[in-house]
């Protein structure tokens, strides 16, 4: 056999001439990134837990209750103060005070007439009811005093002409208003 139709098998591989480069494609790199990313956001947020927790503790340290500040017979005083001051407050809301409902009459009375009886009621939790008694110079006067009345924030319900007599030229009548609660009382 001649030597040239002979294979030659050796154990030694062949040296290739491409040379194989190490790429990474892009969609790597980014998932390397963003699982580094991850990792040190984790570290991160736990280090600033424990810092949160210390700074708490430190707070909590430096909190002073009422009790330790005062000793009992002083929060024992503020407490009596506090509720003397909310009964006054709760009398002061039901106190009545007139003087405002007659301004509102001096201001909204008309110049022809004339109250000669005045009467109110005022139950607890409802609106004042008003009665005035008196004398108009005519019915005109009456009905432009019926018309200011009901014109007026103040009257919750209109102005109800309970009773009219004409005599002698002059206008007899009976008014009944109801107005605010807040007209008559202290504040």
């Amino acid at each position: 056999m001649p030597e040239e139709n002979k294979q030659r098998t050796s154990f030694i591989p062949k040296k290739s001439e491409k040379k194989h480069s190490a790429k990474i494609s892009l969609y790597s790199l980014f998932g390397i990134i963003v699982i580094v990313l991850v990792i040190f956001s984790w570290i991160g947020l736990f280090l600033y837990e424990n810092w949160l927790e210390g700074e708490i503790e430190d707070l909590q340290d430096k909190l002073v209750t009422p009790e330790e500040t005062y000793d009992q017979d002083e929060i024992e005083s503020f407490i009596t103060i506090d509720h003397q001051i909310l009964v006054l407050d709760s009398v002061l809301d039901r106190q009545i005070v007139s003087s405002e409902l007659f301004k509102f009459l001096e201001d909204n009375t008309a110049i022809n007439i004339s109250y000669s009886s005045f009467s109110y009621n005022i139950f607890q939790g409802s609106n004042p009811s008003v009665v005035l008694r008196g004398l108009a110079s005519s019915f005109g006067a009456l009905a432009f005093q019926m018309d200011v009345f009901k014109d007026q924030e103040n009257v919750v319900r209109r102005a109800d002409l309970v009773s009219m007599d004409i005599s002698g030229g002059r206008v007899s009548f009976a008014i009944e208003l109801e107005l605010e609660r807040s007209l008559i009382l202290y504040r």
